[in-house]
C-alpha cells in the first residue's frame, strides 16, 4: 500500500490511458476528472468538453436514468461519495480499490467488469452502445475516497455474435454449404413470397421449424403473426377448439390458433399427429379459405398461409392409413425435404466451426479447435439429433473445456457408442483441396 502523494495526477492519468476499456474518473461529488481515450471514441466525448461535467451527462446509460442503480455519489442525496456503495439496493457491496493498488494494477477492465451490471450508453450522436458497466471508489492510504472510476466495456460485437447464434437456432436461418443446402436456400427467394401451402419434411433436428420461419420472414406477411402449432395429445373436440376456436351465445368468442394467425403463417409442426376430424377441416380450408368456429354459425376467412411438417415420410403415413390422401395432396404444393446431417457430412466441420466461434464469444473463452482424437471422433459419429445435436455437442464442449484445444474428454461420453466405421476421415474445410498430397505435387 503506498500513499497518495507518491504519485502524480498525471501518472495516473497515463495508466487510465493505457488501458484498453472505457474508464471514467469521477469526483466524490460526481463530476468528471477525467475519461480516457477508449472511452472517449466510445462515447464521443472530448475530454475537455467533458471534464467538470456530472457523470450521468456523459455516460447516459440506463442505471443514470433510474438513479444510478450501481450506487453513484451523484446520486445518493448527499453529493458525498462512500466507499462500498451498494451496486443495488440490497445487493452485495464492493470493496474500493487502494490508490497504490490501483497503480500497479493493468487489468482493470476484466478484473473489475464481471462485478458490473449490463446496460447501454447513449453516444453524443445518440447511438446506443451495449456496455458493462462497474463503479468502484479509489482510496488514498487512510481509506478516504479519492475519487471514483466507471469502467465500461463495449459489448458490441458480443451482442452481435450472441444475435446470430439466436438467428442460428431461432427465426434466423438455414446453415450450411453443401450442395444440397444451397440447393434449399436457393428456392426460398422464390417459394416465400408465394401463398401456397408448404410441406417440410425431415429427421429431428434437421432445421425445419428454422425453415418455416425463414419462409415466413422472407415473405410480404413477415410483419403479420407467425404462429406455430404443436399437436399435442388432446381428444379432437379440445383439439378443434386450439386450431379453430369456440363461439358462446353470450360471450366473446375464443379465438383459436387460427384466428391468431390471420393475415400470417400458421405452422402446423407434425402433421402425423392430426386426428381424422381435424385433417377433414384442413381439407376444407384449403379448397374454401374459410373454417367455422366450433359452435359459430358463420365461417371465418383468415387469409393465411399454412406450413406444416413431418419428420416422417408423408407418403407412407397415407399408406398406413395415418394421413388422408385429399388432406396429403393439398399440402404437398411445395415439398421441400431437409437432408439429415448424414447426407450432406461435408456441412460438419463448418457447422463445428460455426457454432465452436458462438460459444466462445458467449463463455468468454479462447478455443484453438478440436484436437485429432476428438476431431475423428466428431467425423464418425452419426448424429441422429441433427444439427441441433451437433449444436448442443458443442455448447457442451464450449461449457467443460476451460480453452484452449477441445480434447476427447471434453466431449459428451455417449458419442463413442455410436459412430459410424473405424477408418471414418473428417471432411476437409469447405473450399480446401480434397487430396493435399496430390496438390503438392
Amino acid at each position: 500500500m503506498c500513499p497518495a502523494s507518491h504519485f502524480a495526477f498525471a501518472d495516473i492519468l497515463t495508466v487510465l490511458d493505457a488501458l484498453p476499456v472505457g474508464l471514467l474518473m469521477v469526483s466524490p461529488q460526481g463530476t468528471v476528472l477525467h475519461l480516457n481515450h477508449s472511452l472517449s471514441l466510445m462515447t464521443g466525448f472530448e475530454r475537455q468538453a467533458a471534464f467538470g461535467l456530472p457523470c450521468r451527462h456523459i455516460l447516459r446509460s440506463r442505471p443514470c436514468v433510474s438513479g444510478c442503480a450501481l450506487g453513484c455519489c451523484a446520486f445518493n442525496g448527499t453529493g458525498v461519495g462512500r466507499a462500498g456503495d451498494s451496486l443495488a439496493a440490497g445487493g452485495p457491496r464492493e470493496e474500493g480499490l487502494f490508490l497504490g493498488d490501483f497503480m500497479e494494477r493493468r487489468d482493470i477492465g476484466t478484473a473489475w467488469g464481471s462485478r458490473g451490471v449490463e446496460s447501454d450508453i447513449l453516444t453524443l450522436k445518440k447511438r446506443k452502445v451495449p456496455v458493462r458497466l462497474t463503479h468502484f471508489p479509489v482510496l488514498d492510504a487512510g481509506g478516504r475516497e479519492l475519487f471514483r472510476l466507471d469502467v465500461l466495456e463495449d459489448l458490441t460485437e458480443l451482442k452481435l455474435l450472441e444475435q446470430r447464434l439466436h438467428q442460428a437456432h431461432g427465426h434466423g436461418r438455414l446453415i450450411g454449404r453443401s450442395a444440397a443446402m444451397e440447393r434449399i436456400s436457393a428456392l426460398i427467394p422464390s417459394i416465400a413470397p408465394s401463398g401456397a401451402p408448404v410441406l417440410i419434411t425431415g429427421e429431428t433436428g434437421t432445421g425445419k421449424d428454422i425453415l418455416a420461419e425463414t419462409l415466413h420472414h422472407a415473405s410480404h406477411r413477415s410483419r403479420e403473426p407467425f404462429v406455430r402449432l404443436n399437436v399435442s395429445p388432446l381428444p379432437a373436440e379440445l383439439l378443434a377448439k386450439e386450431f379453430f376456436g369456440q363461439a358462446f351465445p353470450d360471450l366473446p368468442e375464443r379465438p383459436g390458433r387460427f384466428q391468431q394467425a390471420a393475415g400470417g403463417t400458421l405452422y402446423i409442426t407434425e402433421i402425423a399427429d392430426l386426428p381424422k376430424s381435424i385433417q377433414a377441416r384442413l381439407v376444407h380450408f384449403l379448397d374454401s379459405g374459410a373454417f367455422l368456429p366450433v359452435g359459430a354459425q358463420r365461417e371465418i376467412s383468415p387469409n393465411l398461409r399454412l406450413i406444416s411438417a413431418s419428420n416422417r415420410d408423408p407418403a407412407e403415413l397415407v399408406s398406413q392409413g395415418i394421413l388422408s390422401g385429399e388432406l396429403f395432396h393439398r399440402l404437398n404444393v411445395v415439398h421441400i425435404a431437409l437432408p439429415s446431417l448424414r447426407e450432406r457430412r461435408e456441412d460438419i466441420d463448418f457447422l463445428l466451426k460455426h457454432f465452436l466461434d458462438l460459444y466462445a464469444a458467449r463463455f468468454k473463452k479462447d478455443f484453438s479447435g478440436f484436437s485429432p482424437e476428438a476431431r475423428k471422433l466428431l467425423a464418425s459419429y452419426t448424429y441422429p439429433g441433427n444439427v441441433r445435436e451437433l449444436k448442443n455437442i458443442v455448447e457442451y464442449a464450449a461449457m467443460v473445456c476451460p480453452g484452449g484445444c477441445i480434447g476427447v474428454d471434453q466431449l459428451p461420453a455417449h458419442m463413442g457408442q455410436n459412430s459410424m466405421a473405424e477408418g471414418a476421415q473428417f471432411p476437409p474445410p469447405v473450399g480446401a483441396p480434397r487430396d493435399r498430397r496430390a496438390r503438392k505435387r
